[in-house]
C-alpha cells in the first residue's frame, strides 16, 4: 500500500518507515528539514519536504494510509509552540488526508492525554480526559486526540494509540537523560522505585500501528504496552544496563 508519515525522522517514525519498506509498502514522509530529508531517504522512503503545520493534501495524493508521529514532545515548554505543533499540527494534517482521499488515519498519542495526578492501575479507554492536566504536553495531546477521534466518518477513518514509555534502540530522549541523571548525582529512586508502570517497546507500538491500519475499529482509542506492569526500579535498572 501507499503511506504517509509525518515524523519519520524521530525514533518512533524511523523504526515504523523501516517495517513498511520492508513489508513492500511505498512509503512518503514530510520532512522538515534537510538533514531530516536525508534520515528519511536512507530509511527507504521519499522525503516530502514541509511540516506539519503546512501540510496539504497534494503531499499525500495516492495514499491510502497517514500514520501521524509528529510531535513536540516534552513535559515542559513554551505553550503556543507546543499547542501549534500538536494540536494545530495534527489539524492541518487531518484536513490533508481529507483532502486526498486517505482511507485510515493513524495517530500515535500518549497516556499523558489523561494524566492529571491521579492512580491509573485498572484504567480503560474509558477513563475521562481530565479537567486539569499536569502538563502543556499532556494538554495538547488531549486536545489533539479529540480533533482526530471527532474527524472519523464519511469514508474517513481514524485511529489512535495510546503508548506508555517508548523504549528501545535509538531511542535519543529517555534513556540518554536517565543516564545524564544518574551519572550526575540527581537521581533518586521515589518509594525505593517499587510503583508500578507500563511501557511500550517500540517494536511493539509499531506492531501495533501495523494492527492499527489494518483491523483497527475506525474512531477508536487504544492503550499500547508490553504488558503486565512492573516497578519502574525494574525497569530503569534493566534499560540502564542496555548502555552498560
Amino acid at each position: 500500500m501507499n503511506t504517509f508519515v509525518t515524523g519519520g525522522s524521530g525514533f518512533i517514525g524511523g523504526h515504523l518507515i523501516r517495517r513498511l519498506v520492508a513489508e513492500g509498502h511505498v512509503v512518503k514522509a514530510l520532512a522538515r528539514t534537510e538533514d531530516a530529508a536525508v534520515r528519511v531517504a536512507s530509511l527507504g522512503a521519499l522525503p516530502v519536504p514541509g511540516d506539519a503545520e503546512s501540510v496539504d493534501g497534494a503531499a499525500m495524493a495516492g495514499c491510502e494510509i497517514v500514520f501521524h508521529c509528529a510531535a513536540w514532545v516534552g513535559t515542559w515548554g513554551d505553550r503556543e509552540a507546543v499547542w501549534r505543533t500538536n494540536v494545530e499540527g495534527t489539524r492541518q494534517v487531518l484536513a490533508a488526508a481529507r483532502q486526498a482521499g486517505v482511507r485510515r488515519f493513524v495517530h500515535v498519542s500518549s497516556e499523558s492525554a489523561l494524566l492529571d495526578g491521579s492512580s491509573f492501575e485498572g484504567t480503560d479507554e474509558s477513563h475521562p480526559y481530565p479537567k486539569r492536566f499536569l502538563s502543556v504536553y499532556a494538554e495538547t495531546k488531549a486536545a489533539s486526540e479529540q480533533l482526530v477521534v471527532a474527524a472519523n466518518g464519511d469514508g474517513f477513518e481514524t485511529i489512535t494509540l495510546r503508548p506508555r514509555l517508548v523504549w528501545g534502540p535509538e531511542d535519543g530522549a529517555w534513556l540518554p537523560g536517565l543516564i545524564a541523571r544518574v551519572r550526575s548525582g540527581v537521581f533518586r529512586w521515589v518509594d525505593d522505585g517499587r510503583h508500578l508502570g507500563s511501557s511500550t517497546h517500540v517494536a511493539n507500538l509499531v506492531e501495533a500501528m501495523i494492527l492499527a491500519a489494518d483491523r483497527g475499529r475506525s474512531g477508536e482509542v487504544y492503550f499500547v504496552t508490553d504488558g503486565e506492569p512492573r516497578s519502574f526500579r525494574e525497569f530503569a535498572t534493566a534499560y540502564l544496563a542496555t548502555a552498560g
